[in-house]
């Protein structure tokens, strides 16, 4: 009987270091997984770092344009008010033209 007890504690411990190796084995693939997802996040946000640089570059060169196109808008507004008067004139003629002083 204590040979049959034996025997069974044998095979019980054998079974347990395969569960063990097992165990680890499964843990070991586990965090191989976890590394590949890691590896595929890091490539995603570097991605997306380059995205966004590149987007914030075309965000300032927008403001600069804007920024030009803004300083332009008085001279605009200006050309428009002296070629109304000058169209006023013109469908005015008993006013002299104006004389130029250069």
């Amino acid at each position: 009987m204590r040979k049959a007890a034996g025997a069974c504690n044998v095979v019980l411990c054998d079974e347990q270091d395969e569960n063990e190796e097992m165990g680890r084995d499964l843990a070991e693939g586990h965090v191989h997984a976890l590394e590949r997802q890691l590896a595929l996040a890091k490539s995603a946000l570097e991605d997306m770092r380059r995205a966004y640089l590149q987007l914030e570059d075309i965000t300032q060169q927008l403001d600069s344009e804007v920024e030009d196109l803004q300083a332009q808008v008085p001279f605009i507004f200006a050309l428009e008010s002296l070629r109304e008067a000058c169209a006023w004139r013109d469908n005015h003629p008993r006013i002299p033209p104006l004389q130029s002083t250069l």
